[in-house]
């Protein structure tokens, strides 16, 4: 099952197992948790939660689509990728932007019934509504530097696309964004302010850390911009999945007692 608990299809298996997303963790999924034999966890900090929750985790990671093209000149400009999701902290990136008119181009990419209205300024290039995939691809290459200071994930694609075209990523220092992101493949920035959202843990940026890191980056020079895009396609050793147990039923099928 993935991201939500679908009672009903109980019955229509020997084992059920969840793949979820603790941002959408609703109350409801959470009440049928003892029906679930085991939790497939996509990130550390997913695995955290759930083994709190005395289920039987096994840490899958996930996959992302390799995004690199050589063939796509690089500049010093900085890419946000907001899409469709609402936890991006994409408004508050923007703000911060509209007060720097000498910074470089910011380019966002937003789903329109997600944009909201703002003040222009001539170094953001905000594209709004759907892209063609091949032009999705050239921005995202294009770019030295992409910003992803995402308040939570569930997956992370866009981290791990970021990673993938050897740009300088920046995120939060909060899980599970640093479990992708370290200061050798781009920058942390602290986090200010905390919120829930459902089972996870939402996180916010105060304007000050924000500034500096990403003057930082913009001063580096190209030889440190080359080592840290290598440092970001340098894979991490894949894991062998192992199933932990329970530690409040041990001998129980159910994920929670």
């Amino acid at each position: 099952m993935l991201e939500h608990v679908r009672a009903e299809y109980f019955p229509l298996a020997r084992r059920n197992v969840l793949l979820p997303n603790p941002e959408w963790f609703l109350p409801a999924d959470a009440a049928a948790l003892p029906g679930i034999d085991a939790v497939f966890a996509k990130t550390l900090y997913t695995q955290t939660i759930f083994s709190g929750l005395g289920c039987r985790v096994a840490f899958t990671g996930f996959t992302s689509e390799d995004r690199q093209d050589r063939t796509v000149p690089r500049e010093r400009a900085f890419f946000h990728l907001a899409g469709r999701s609402g936890t991006k902290n994409t408004e508050a990136l923007l703000a911060l932007w509209r007060k720097h008119p000498r910074w470089p181009r910011l380019t966002v990419v937003q789903d329109r019934h997600m944009a909201q209205a703002g003040l222009a300024a001539p170094n953001i290039d905000h594209r709004v509504g759907h892209l063609p995939d091949d032009e999705l691809r050239r921005l995202q290459n294009s770019h030295r530097f992409h910003l992803c200071p995402s308040q939570t994930e569930g997956f992370g694609h866009y981290l791990v696309e970021a990673l993938s075209v050897g740009a300088v990523t920046l995120t939060l220092d909060a899980a599970p964004m640093n479990e992708l992101i370290t200061a050798e493949r781009g920058a942390l920035v602290p986090v200010a302010r905390t919120g829930t959202q459902y089972l996870a843990t939402t996180n916010f940026f105060d304007e000050g850390p924000m500034q500096a890191a990403i003057e930082r980056m913009a001063a580096l020079a190209d030889g440190e911009l080359d080592n840290i895009g290598a440092a970001a396609r340098r894979l991490v050793p894949r894991q062998q999945p192992r199933l932990s147990r329970s530690p409040r039923r041990r001998d129980s099928r159910s994920c929670v007692g």
